[in-house]
This record gives C-alpha cells, structure tokens and sequence, in this order.
C-alpha cells in the first residue's frame, strides 16, 4: 500500500508532464500548426521511445535485482546500462538536430516542411531528455516512487511557465523552445536529487555528453544559416 499509492501518483504526473505541452497548445496554435508540430513530435519519439522501452524491460529489472543483491554494484551497472542507451540515442538526436528539416523535406509535401525546425529543436531538447531518463530509471529501481512523483509535480508548472513565457516573447518558435528547454531546466534538479538520496550522479557521463551536445548542436546552427 506504501508504495502503490506513491506509484499512482508518479504515474498521474508523469501523464501530465508527457501530454501538457500539446494540451495547451490546442489552444495556443491553429490546427494546421499543431498538426505540423506532431509530425516532429512523433519523430523524435520513435527514436527516444527505443531506449525508454530498453530501460523500462530490461535495465529496470537488472538494477531491481542488483540494489537488492549488492548496492556496490549498482554505480557500475547503472554506468554501463546508460552508456547503451545513451550512445546510439544521442547519436540518433543529433543527426535530427542538425539535418531533421532534411528528412522532412524528403518525405513530406511541401505543406509540412515547417516542422523541419520544429523536428531539429525538439531533437536537440530530447538529448536532455535522454540523460535524465537514463539516470531516473535508478528511481523505480530502488523503489523511490515519491521521489518521481514530487519530480514531475515540479516539472509540470516548469513546462506551462517555459513554454507560456516562450510563446508571449518569440512566438510558436519561442514555445517549441520552451518545450524543448524544460529539461535542460530540470536537469540540475534531478543530479542533485540522485546525488543527495542515492549517490548516483554520474557526472563522467552527463558533463562529457552536454558538452559535446552543445557543440554539435551550435555547429549544425551555424551550417543553416
């Protein structure tokens, strides 16, 4: 009962946090725009959707039974699980960051290219994405629900606040970018919670993967200008 409650929760919040953003923007964009913004929506989740189902099937129960057995191993475990989930799916990001409105223009009309650089920043936010998920799956595998779920209660009011703010300074370009910063936003917050509860901030992998990501991404800005 402990814990079921703590899960129903986490989920509910989780829910909102992964559907707000196209909630409000029915009411913020038109329909064609909403309709363009979910062809670079689901794009990018099919490629990150990946890595969250080997998490969820198989890093999960691997990190269950090893906090069970042996917690000094856990640091390690968790280090390699994350380098397989983390490395093709940054790699995958960052080509859609940099050539994601290339791919549209191959395989949709004329009439949805705009969500060419919809695809390219989302992209680019879904690296972010990827790194807290890839240390978060430490959560659940350690039985910390309540922790997920007072995340995600933050994470919501971030995403209204990010992409309210976004659309009222640049427009529906300033709201996909608050969409898309919302979890370099939380990204501190969750290091420090993993940190603080668990030991398990892994600074050798995300310090290293920001940086190069940041890189490439500002590099593939500057081929489209």
């Amino acid at each position: 009962m402990h814990v079921g409650r703590w899960i129903i929760v986490s989920t509910a919040v989780t829910f909102a946090a992964g559907n707000l953003d196209r909630l409000l923007m029915g009411k913020w964009l038109s329909v064609t725009e909403l309709g363009i913004y979910s062809i670079a929506f689901q794009m990018v989740g099919a490629l990150t959707g990946v890595g969250r189902s080997i998490g969820s099937r198989v890093m999960f129960p691997i990190l269950a039974e090893t906090a069970r057995m042996s917690r000094e191993m856990l640091y390690e475990r968790l280090r390699k699980g994350r380098l397989l989930w983390l490395v093709p799916t940054v790699a995958g990001l960052l080509l859609l960051s940099i050539w994601g409105d290339v791919l549209i223009r191959h395989l949709y009309k004329a009439n949805y290219h705009e969500a060419g650089w919809m695809l390219r920043i989302l992209a680019a936010g879904a690296i972010v994405a990827t790194i807290n998920q890839t240390t978060g799956i430490a959560w659940p595998s350690l039985g910390d629900f309540r922790l997920i779920a007072v995340f995600m209660a933050v994470q919501v009011p971030v995403l209204v606040a990010a992409m309210y703010l976004g659309r009222l300074w640049y427009g529906t370009p300033g709201l996909v970018v608050g969409i898309a910063a919302v979890e370099l936003l939380m990204w501190p917050l969750e290091s420090f919670l993993v940190q603080k509860r668990h030991k398990l901030w892994q600074p050798e992998i995300d310090l290293p993967c920001l940086a190069m990501s940041a890189v490439v991404v500002a590099l593939g800005a500057v081929l489209h200008r």
